[in-house]
């Protein structure tokens, strides 16, 4: 998967999840989509390393959210959904993810046309039931 897809969809998720938050207080919309940016791309900075050896997997992503807890828990959560999102879009294409770094990759590889058609009408459900776009109660 490309880094700006990556990107652009942990800022999506992240500004989604985090919609009750930013509406009671709209000065974390900027740190939720720049730490989301962050996150999303953060697997990816293993490339030198052997790419989706060392960064992706679960058990960086607990450590990571954990350390991240100690100081800020919604950025924590944040982190979280966006970092998670990077391995859920990397789940989708043939190569997949070693949950737990080692061991057998998990895979659930759709043809890259259906991989941006589910990625796109998934961010689009989203927006239209979480970012109020239709009422609540609809």
């Amino acid at each position: 998967m490309e880094r700006n897809m990556h990107a652009l969809f942990a800022a999506a998720f992240a500004y989604i999840f985090s919609q009750p938050m930013i509406r009671q207080n709209p000065d974390l919309l900027w740190p939720t989509l720049f730490f989301s940016l962050l996150a999303g791309i953060f697997p990816d900075f293993d490339l030198n390393m052997g790419h989706r050896k060392l960064l992706h997997n679960i058990i960086v992503l607990a450590i990571t959210s954990y350390l991240i807890s100690r100081y800020d828990v919604y950025l924590a959560q944040i982190w979280l959904v966006a970092y998670g999102s990077h391995l859920i879009l990397d789940m989708l294409t043939p190569a997949g993810v070693a949950l737990f770094g080692v061991g057998p990759r998990v895979r659930f590889p759709l043809h890259p046309v259906l991989r941006y058609i589910f990625i796109f009408g998934f961010l689009v459900i989203m927006l239209v039931i979480y970012a109020g776009i239709l009422p609540r109660n609809v």
